[in-house]
């Protein structure tokens, strides 16, 4: 996994910097609406390409929105999100869900297609990554299915 992310970073042809008005946190429930809306934009763009827009459609923004609320109504400590934000706006999301002291997943990851291409992703990744390693983790498993 982490040979993955490596070679991810060192081929992106763009890279996005830190600036003063962007950041990674850890998300809040503040978060959920703008989180929601990546959730749905990303999905919608990545999924259109390869599945029925019957399916496609069933990813909607209030379904995003109902996911999320109840995410984090639900305040589950083994399930963390962290946000890159440029100003007030989300611009990219990644979840991870704890699967054992040794082990987690990668649950979730979207960039908005307008930031995508920047290295946003990576970035997260990264960040994770970094997160996962000081408190012990050995290894990240990471999926991909729509």
């Amino acid at each position: 996994m982490y040979f993955l992310v490596l070679l991810i970073s060192m081929v992106g042809a763009k890279v996005w910097c830190m600036t003063d008005n962007s950041m990674l946190s850890r998300a809040t429930v503040d978060d959920s609406a703008q989180i929601a809306n990546v959730h749905h934009v990303a999905w919608q763009a990545e999924f259109a390409k390869m599945l029925p827009s019957d399916v496609v459609n069933k990813m909607s923004y209030e379904f995003c929105e109902s996911f999320w609320q109840e995410y984090f109504k639900k305040g589950d400590i083994l399930n963390e999100t962290y946000v890159a934000k440029i100003g007030n706006k989300v611009v990219g999301f990644v979840a991870f869900i704890k699967k054992n002291k040794d082990e987690s997943e990668v649950d979730k990851i979207y960039v908005d297609p307008n930031y995508q291409g920047r290295g946003i992703g990576s970035v997260l990744i990264s960040y994770v990554l970094k997160i996962l390693k000081e408190r012990g983790g050995k290894r990240v498993i990471l999926t991909y299915s729509p």
